[in-house]
């Protein structure tokens, strides 16, 4: 599915994602990643501490990424902002943290990283068809 990106506005090349302005969204995969401490603490099998571990790891590695990037947004594509990014950010801190299955909340988990390396490529149209995408693992 094609996202409707008429309904925002194009980049014009000048837009850049700035580290301090996704605050929000480094606040929320660094509780991510602490929410899992539980699970690992928990865990009794070999698999699932590695599952577990690996991920946490994976969020706090995107979230000291976050720190110091800058995203150029390309130009004439749609224009994303960081409010737009800290927002599917806390979004998906919210659903992750009502999901009880750990297995499912992994995966959501990978898919909020995922969502992050498609925000660092700085083309608005796929980083709006990743958040539709990364909703729809949340909803």
């Amino acid at each position: 599915m094609t996202p409707p990106t008429d309904v925002l506005e194009l980049a014009t090349g000048d837009e850049t994602l700035h580290g301090a302005d996704l605050q929000v969204a480094i606040d929320a995969l660094l509780a991510m990643a602490s929410s899992l401490d539980e699970a690992i603490a928990g865990a009794t099998e070999v698999d699932e501490i590695q599952s577990i571990g690996a991920e946490q790891s994976r969020l706090n590695d995107q979230a000291m990424a976050l720190v110091t990037v800058q995203v150029a947004l390309l130009a004439g594509e749609v224009r994303i902002t960081a409010d737009h990014i800290n927002a599917a950010a806390q979004y998906a801190a919210d659903a992750i943290a009502k999901m009880a299955d750990w297995k499912k909340r992994i995966a959501a988990m990978g898919q909020v990283v995922d969502f992050f390396g498609v925000v660092a490529t700085g083309n608005g149209a796929k980083i709006l068809e990743a958040a539709i995408k990364l909703k729809k693992v949340l909803d």
